[in-house]
This record gives C-alpha cells, sequence and structure tokens, in this order.
C-alpha cells in the first residue's frame, strides 16, 4: 500500500461535496452518493491520478492524517480526520535448498524428477510461499511457472516442487513470496542456477577396418562434450564382446573382438544407462544419423566381420560300394575359389583322385566341386577320403575346416575252394562236390539251379 497506494472510503450525507485531503497538495474533491457512501481512490493503478499526484502518493510520510470535508446541499460543512500508521512489518523468508545439487547447474534428471525447492517462514502456519522463476541476467518473470506455491508448516518450514513439463531455456533465479496477515510481502531470491538439458552425444564413429573384419576392431568415438565414467557398459555390442575402452574428455577408443565362427554385422551403440555422464551429470544421448559414420535411418554403427571358417557341408559317394572309377561330390559351406580348392586338399587312403571339376562355378568361385576317383585295384575294404583342413581359404582368409567320408571298395573278383569226395567209389554211386566262395556272389539268373561241371 505504501507503494502501491490506497482506497479512502466512507459516509456522509447525500449529494455532498466531499474533499478527501492528504497532504496541501494531494486531494481528490467527489460527490456523495444517494446511498451515503463515498471512496477516494488513491491507488497508482487509477489512470485518473496525474504523474505528479501518482509520485506524492508513493513518496509520503507517515503517520499521515487523512482529512475529510463535506459541504452539504444546504450549506453546512462536516470534517472528520483518521490518523494513518505505517506497519512494515514482514515475515521472514529464505531459500534453503533450490534442489539443483551442489554444483548449481540443472540437468535432465534433477529436472525430470521435479525440482523441490524449500525454506524457512515466520508467516502463520498455513501461510502460501508463492514461487516465481526470474530469468537471470534480468529477472523478469519467466512464463509458464504462475501457479507454483508451498506450505509453511507450523514448524515454519515450506517447500514447493516446480512442475517438469516447461523446460527453462536460459540460467534462472527462484523467487519465493509470502504475504502476512497485515498484507505486506516479504521475498527472497536464490543464486542463479545454470541450465543443462543437451546430454552430450557422439559425433563421429570411425574404425580401423577396410572391409569386413576378421579380427579384433578398434573404434574412435567423439563426443560434442567432455563424457565422464566411459567403460564398457555404456555400450551396447551386438556380434562382439568390447576386450578394452580407453580414452577421456571427449574421445576414446574402444577395442572389440566380434564373435568366433560368425559373420554379419558387429553393431555398436550408447547404452543411455550405462553410467556414462557428462560434466552436468546427464546420461548419454543415443546414436542417430547425424553422427558420423551412422548410417540413414540408423541408431547403430555397423561393421561387417566374417570369422566363420569354410567347411564342408557334405561327400557324397555315388554308390554304397565302389568298384570302379567314380564322380565323388564334395558340397562346401560357402564358395571358395577354384584356384583355392584343389585336389591338393583332397587325399584318399587309398586309389586316387584327379582334378577337381566345379559344377556351380561363378566368378571363379564354386562350392560344389567333383572329385574324380579310381579305386585300387584287387581291393576290398573301406576307403577314407579326406578334406584337408588349414588349406583352402575363403574371400577374407578364414582357413577351411577339414572333414572325411568313409565309403566302400570293391575292386576284388571272389575266389572259391572246390571239395572232392575222397576214397574209392563204385559204379553208379552219388559223389558229393562243394563249392565254397571267400564272399557272397550273385547268381547270373536266380530262376535256375547253379551246377559245376568237372572234367575228370
Amino acid at each position: 500500500e505504501k507503494v502501491q497506494g490506497f482506497i479512502i472510503e466512507g459516509t456522509a450525507l447525500a449529494g455532498s461535496t466531499l474533499t478527501v485531503e492528504l497532504t496541501d497538495n494531494l486531494s481528490q474533491t467527489i460527490t456523495v452518493d444517494d446511498s451515503g457512501e463515498w471512496k477516494a481512490d488513491f491507488r497508482i493503478s487509477n489512470s485518473d491520478l496525474s504523474d505528479g499526484q501518482k509520485n506524492a502518493i508513493q513518496s509520503l510520510s507517515y503517520p499521515l492524517t487523512v482529512k475529510a470535508t463535506a459541504n452539504s446541499v444546504g450549506g453546512s460543512t462536516y470534517t472528520n480526520t483518521k490518523k494513518v500508521e505505517l506497519n512494515e512489518q514482514v515475515s521472514t523468508l529464505s531459500i534453503n535448498s533450490t534442489g539443483g545439487g551442489a554444483d548449481s547447474v540443472v540437468n535432465i534428471s534433477e529436472w525430470s524428477s521435479g525440482l523441490v525447492i524449500s525454506g524457512n517462514s515466520n508467516a502463520d502456519e498455513g501461510s502460501k510461499v508463492k514461487i516465481s522463476l526470474l530469468k537471470a541476467s534480468d529477472d523478469s518473470i519467466l512464463s509458464g511457472f504462475d501457479d507454483v506455491t508451498g506450505t509453511v508448516d507450523s514448524s515454519g518450514n515450506w517447500s514447493a516442487t516446480l512442475p517438469n513439463g516447461n523446460r527453462p531455456t536460459t540460467s534462472f533465479k527462484i523467487k519465493a513470496e509470502v504475504t502476512n496477515e497485515l498484507g505486506n510481502k516479504s521475498s527472497a531470491i536464490s543464486n542463479s542456477l545454470a541450465i543443462d538439458f543437451e546430454p552430450s552425444k557422439v559425433t563421429q564413429i570411425q574404425d580401423n577396418i577396410s572391409g569386413i573384419a576378421t579380427g579384433n576392431i578398434t573404434y574412435t568415438i567423439d563426443f560434442d562434450k567432455d563424457v565422464l565414467y566411459f567403460s564398457s557398459t555404456a555400450l551396447t555390442v551386438n556380434n562382439g564382446t568390447v576386450a578394452s575402452v580407453s580414452g577421456s574428455a571427449k574421445q576414446y577408443t574402444v577395442l572389440v573382438t566380434p564373435d568366433a565362427n560368425e559373420e554379419g554385422n558387429v553393431e555398436l551403440s550408447i547404452n543411455t544407462s550405462g553410467g556414462a555422464k557428462d560434466a552436468s551429470l546427464n546420461d548419454l544421448a543415443s546414436l542417430n544419423d547425424t553422427t558420423t559414420g551412422v548410417s540413414n535411418g540408423e541408431t547403430v554403427y555397423k561393421q561387417s566381420f566374417d570369422t566363420k571358417a569354410p567347411s564342408v557341408s557334405s561327400i557324397s559317394v555315388p554308390t554304397s560300394t565302389v568298384s570302379g572309377d567314380v564322380n565323388i561330390t564334395v558340397t562346401l559351406s560357402e564358395p571358395i575359389s577354384t584356384s583355392q580348392f584343389t585336389k591338393g586338399d583332397l587325399s584318399a587312403s587309398t586309389g586316387t583322385i584327379g582334378d577337381l571339376i566345379p559344377t556351380n562355378a561363378s566368378g571363379g568361385k564354386a562350392s560344389i566341386y567333383t572329385a574324380p576317383y579310381s579305386p585300387a585295384s584287387n581291393l576290398d575294404a573301406n576307403v577314407t577320403l579326406t578334406v584337408s583342413g588349414g588349406g583352402y581359404q575363403d574371400a577374407v582368409g578364414n582357413s577351411g575346416l577339414s572333414s572325411s567320408k568313409v565309403f566302400a571298395v570293391d575292386t576284388k573278383g571272389p575266389t572259391g575252394s572246390l571239395s572232392i569226395p575222397a576214397g574209392s567209389f563204385t559204379n553208379g554211386q552219388k559223389l558229393d562236390f562243394s563249392l565254397t566262395y571267400d564272399e557272397t556272389v550273385e547268381l547270373a539268373n536266380s530262376n535256375h539251379n547253379p551246377f559245376l561241371v568237372l572234367d575228370i
């Protein structure tokens, strides 16, 4: 009221002309309405007041005697006075915590959790503490935080939680204000709080591999701001394992070992809840396609790899028992250069192998080969065909695995033993002869009984 002015009101004879005087140079003349009530508006907001009057109101000395003089219609004059004293007593008010941490920087996590502002006041229990946010540079009020209040409790403590829907875009101060029972306001303003709502993000990822990786991959990761606590937990790796992490500030080196005996892409991304923070303790931002090295629409960095050794899918012998020259089919797990996979990679325990013939060659590679095989003569045994490991390689240099196939070979004709009856025989006597072979023989015509022709 001392600063903003006040309203003086009372009663008098209806129709009287009333002069309300604060000082010799500050007065208002009004007409009492038909109800006998009158009101003189000495508030600064009254547009009927001149600038000089407004300045005079704000410069009044207290205690002040207000004089009201009424001239009735009949010519009578009435005067009354009232003494106005100034009571500038205000409640104490303090801000003890702004909820922004000891670093005076509000980060994403703190803001999202809702900053809890707290303090003390000797205002009456139940008094409302109004919270405002001020722009740090000029103390202007930031919009969007108009309805934040706290309540003074029986111990004189109060607290209020800022809404987290809006975020200030600049450094700010917190203003707390309480009005006591006299209408006097007291306020407290905190120190400036900086904001950091931009998590550190990766600006570039690159690695030391040109083409397809067959072993460890070394990544260099660059950030736009210093990063703390960066370790393997801050990364998510598919098809590989983090072997080591080194570096500091804005650049880190990461060594990744691709999964063994696999092929595809090693996918590297940021684990936003992996413990790494920027200087304001914000979690790191996830990767996106604005990062140099990350493809459009991707949130991972991909590096192709191949640690999978080629192998033999199958060895096929065209007959259950080989009795002459045959073509054996060797099928590999992937196309191998025809100059890499040769008869030198094959061996047989007996017999000979001819030059391999690729049957599905394309671009100088094939995955199916024909191996001409000639068995040894006069043999009745199992033969092992072996594809040796370590000799042939795939396109990226992975050495092939070994494999073998056992099959039967029979190039030996059957032999028989004739049993002849012994002793002397009479005319017309029936004699039994037997012929025993060393293996089962097949009759040329199974519909006839076998017989022997003996020359005696």
